[in-house]
């Protein structure tokens, strides 16, 4: 029997679909698991207290947020929860944006965008600007419609085109693969080694 996921604290809207894919293949159940998004990183940690304290009454909770430009991700959730994190809420950073996550699975990515593989990052960890470099990426070799969707328009001062989220929703959805991701990235890796042992504990 699967171990049930109560409530699930989200950066952003793109980290559901991610967060999806991952619970499953660590072995939960999400079905009437809550899933909320904070919208930013700043209200997600504004809420984290709340979300701790929810694991300690007893619930299972599960938090994905980025590290961004903050140098350690140990330090950032000391920073916010410094008496430590409940043993049933798993508070996970990816290193440094979910797009670290998502380039991870070269084989994948690289098939997505039309680019060889090999101008895949070979750790994507290291990357000061995942999101960023995806873009580029998509610029450089992606088909029109990939580019047009990911890439913003000219004079434009953002950095995803209006529909990034639409194409990177369906990336995850059909094609992501965490297992393989984070043979990649260890900061996934770790990610999936803390979801497990919860799920068997």
């Amino acid at each position: 029997m699967k171990k049930q996921v109560h409530f699930v604290w989200l950066e952003g809207v793109l980290e559901e679909a991610a967060a999806r894919k991952i619970l499953a293949c660590t072995g939960f159940d999400v079905e009437g698991a809550v899933f909320k998004v904070a919208g930013s990183n700043s209200t997600f940690w504004q809420r984290i207290k709340d979300r701790n304290a929810s694991a300690e009454a007893g619930l299972v909770v599960v938090g994905f947020a980025d590290l961004e430009q903050d140098p350690c991700a140990v330090g950032l959730i000391r920073k916010h929860l410094p008496h430590g994190v409940a043993p049933g809420f798993v508070l996970r950073i990816a290193v440094r944006m979910l797009e670290s996550w998502l380039m991870a699975d070269a084989e994948k990515m690289a098939a997505f965008l039309h680019a060889p593989i090999s101008k895949l990052p070979a750790n994507p960890d290291e990357i000061d600007h995942p999101k960023r470099e995806l873009v580029n990426l998509a610029r450089r070799h992606s088909n029109r419609r990939v580019q047009e969707d990911m890439v913003p328009e000219a004079g434009h001062t953002g950095i995803v085109g209006k529909g990034y989220r639409t194409q990177m929703e369906n990336y995850i959805e059909k094609h992501w693969r965490p297992r393989a991701a984070a043979k990649r990235s260890e900061s996934l890796r770790r990610a999936l080694a803390a979801l497990e042992n919860l799920a068997r504990s």
